[in-house]
């Protein structure tokens, strides 16, 4: 009954060993075979994302010792690789020559990209990947596949370049053993490019400023390809201001000013796609300028010009030239806008019959402050600073036309009348909103506000009608003020 004991404990032991020396890496055991597992790292990382591997290159082992050919490619593409990479492979053993391991990072790039698109319905099986794993918090998954060469690829959040590693065999301290890899995941050069702005909503002479930010590309350190171009191209309607371009860098929230790129602002060009009408262009050569950076971010700011009018939507566009895997010299290019809008209000003024009357004059205040416009073309638009002021005066057609209005409330004034009219006190206050900043004002189907006021030769100013575009509204409430009514109209 002893003996029986001892030797249950030593086989519990011998066990105990056995699990302990297999969780360790390299794994170190008297022989190992096809199917002796070791560690394949996979670093950098976003948390939560699958690292799945495939295999693509068998190793052949006989006896605990590799035999030749050692290294022969998986059934699953050895059909692909004798087709299209006969260089990669031997007729008749598949056996993959040391000059495929000896691939330079441009050529790996296009053979596993090409490898991948070509056979993915191979690597898609159900029984397929031969491991996968997802990453922790730290960016970092594990997998533990037998011996092979894998193509890895990552699933989920960014997009990653593909990547390889390996479960080799190796001689060391007098036996073989198997030994996993490291491999550091680099995600293409991103796509994600935004750019927003402050100044949905303008008015002549405003400062807009915009913010352009886009993920900073992480190449392989064998990249040859890694510059990159930002240019962004402003409205007509809109002027850069000289020296507001600022480039920074963040890493997890930290902010810096970065260097290595040139800045043009005079005749700006960019690499890829057309350069009509560009504002500016930041070219970084390559990417020693944002080494470093999770993100690249543009700063800038454009001033409204007197030629803004409402109904016209100002978009500024900003396009991003990459290169998307650091190795091909052919550009990507992608591109984000964002649009601003200003705003008007017609006025138009009848006596109780609807026929227009022309000559009368009025003001436009926000607040306690009146308005400045200056008469362009066929409308009033707010007037710069040093500009002479216009009197705002209806046309023949009993008609005022303001443009370049922000949003807000504005209080609208008649302050002169056509003879044998009383003088006007009331103020007729009108409200713009545009919840969806599509330059269409809420309520209605225009840009503008509509706002018919009527003059009774025996009686006051008479708001009767108004609204958005051409749209009606009723008046809330009315509030009696002299000989004048006050309209109070709340937005809805």
């Amino acid at each position: 009954m002893r003996k029986t004991n001892v030797s249950r404990w030593s086989a519990m032991m011998i066990a105990f060993v056995l699990i302990l020396s297999s969780l360790a890496a390299p794994v170190r055991a008297a022989t190992i075979n096809e199917g002796t597992r070791a560690d394949l790292v996979v670093t950098g990382l976003e948390p939560g994302s699958t690292v799945k591997v495939y295999k693509i290159v068998d190793v052949h082992i006989n006896a605990g010792v590799p035999v030749d050919p050692m290294y022969t490619w998986n059934s699953k593409v050895a059909d692909y690789i004798a087709a299209n990479y006969g260089q990669y492979t031997t007729q008749g053993t598949n056996a993959v020559p040391e000059a495929f391991f000896n691939l330079n990072g441009g050529e790996r790039a296009a053979f596993l990209n090409n490898l991948w698109n070509e056979n993915q319905t191979l690597f898609v099986d159900p029984n397929e990947p031969d491991e996968e794993a997802t990453a922790d918090n730290n960016g970092t998954a594990t997998v533990r596949p037998s011996m092979g060469y894998y193509l890895i690829r990552v699933d989920g959040g960014a997009d990653y370049l593909l990547m390889t590693g390996s479960v080799f065999p190796k001689y060391e301290n007098g036996a073989w053993v198997a030994v996993g890899s490291t491999a550091s995941a680099k995600q293409e050069a991103s796509s994600d490019l935004t750019l927003t702005t402050d100044g949905t909503s303008v008015t002549v002479g405003e400062l807009v400023n915009y913010t352009l930010t886009l993920k900073a590309p992480s190449y392989p350190d064998d990249a040859t390809q890694t510059g990159l171009c930002i240019s962004v191209k402003l409205p007509e309607q809109m002027t850069l201001n000289a020296g507001s371009v600022q480039v920074t860098g963040l890493l997890q929230g930290t902010q810096t000013a970065l260097s290595g790129y040139t800045l043009e602002t005079s005749a700006p060009t960019r690499p890829a796609g057309s350069t009509n009408g560009l504002s500016f262009a930041v070219t970084f050569p390559n990417h020693t300028g944002y080494l470093g950076k999770d993100t690249i971010q543009v700063t800038f700011s454009a001033t409204a010009g007197t030629s803004i009018r409402d109904g016209a939507g100002m978009t500024a566009t900003a396009y991003l030239d990459y290169h998307a895997n650091g190795y091909e010299a052919a550009w990507s290019d992608t591109a984000a806008s964002v649009t601003s809008h200003t705003y008007g209000i017609e006025l138009s003024l009848t006596d109780p019959n609807g026929s227009a009357l022309s000559g009368s004059t009025f003001k436009l205040s926000r607040g306690t402050a009146d308005l400045p416009f200056v008469k362009d073309g066929n409308v009033y638009r707010p007037a710069l600073s040093g500009e002479t002021a216009s009197v705002l005066t209806t046309d023949a057609s009993g008609k005022i036309r303001l443009t370049g209005l922000d949003l807000g409330t504005y209080g609208v004034t008649q302050t002169g009348v056509l003879a044998g009219y009383p003088q006007q006190t009331a103020t007729a206050d009108v409200t713009l909103t545009d919840e969806n900043s599509d330059g269409i004002l809420d309520g209605g189907s225009a840009s503008y506000y509509a706002l018919h006021l009527t003059n009774k030769p025996s009686s006051g100013m008479l708001p009767a009608t108004g609204g958005m575009g051409v749209a009606l509204f009723a008046a809330a409430g009315v509030v009696l003020t002299g000989t004048g009514l006050r309209l109070l109209r709340k937005k809805k």
